[in-house]
């Protein structure tokens, strides 16, 4: 496919599911990793595949919630490899309910990882590369709210405010991925 060696890529919400795909895939590829997420454990278990792909491997315990926990991510990563080059925000969450009863903590919650914590790994790791993941599984998302679904809702908000961000943050490929599993 295409050769990564040499390059760091920087994969959120790494413990599982499709973060875990993205990270394998990127090593597999060559490129050393550091991988985030609030599961500690669980990324410790992913970092092992990881470095059995002949790669390295950095764990960073963050929650993209949490500014604090962006900024010591990306401390980490400069000081374990001095560069970013490729950004993957696969974090993200929400609760499965119907909107009716979905309550407005629980939806700015789900805005605080969906939105903000793209928003903050975006700006803060400064990537030349940096992808978006928007993953429409809940069932809450499958709820219509003015003709739109509430996840295309999160991720238009997402696409809208990145691309405008762009330019500005110097991001030479910004690759926005939107799909729903079957």
């Amino acid at each position: 496919m295409f050769d990564l060696h040499g390059r760091v890529a920087v994969v959120t919400g790494a413990s599982a599911g499709l973060g875990r795909q993205f990270a394998l895939a990127l090593a597999r590829q060559g490129a050393d990793l550091a991988i985030l997420a609030r599961r500690e454990w669980k990324l410790n278990e992913v970092a092992e595949e990881i470095r059995a792909l002949g790669v390295k491997c950095l764990v960073c315990r963050c929650d993209v919630r949490l500014p604090e926990d962006v900024a010591n991510a990306v401390k980490a990563v400069i000081a374990e490899y001095g560069k970013v080059d490729i950004l993957v925000n696969n974090a993200g969450g929400g609760k499965s309910k119907p909107l009716d009863d979905f309550p407005e903590e629980d939806w700015i919650d789900t805005v605080n990882t969906d939105v903000f914590g793209v928003m903050r790994c975006t700006r803060d790791f400064g990537a030349p590369c940096a992808v978006i993941v928007c993953a429409d599984t809940g069932e809450a998302w499958t709820r219509k709210y003015d003709g739109k679904a509430i996840g295309d809702i999160d991720a238009s908000i997402v696409t809208d405010h990145m691309m405008l961000a762009a330019a500005s943050l110097g991001l030479d490929t910004l690759w926005i991925c939107m799909f729903k599993p079957e």
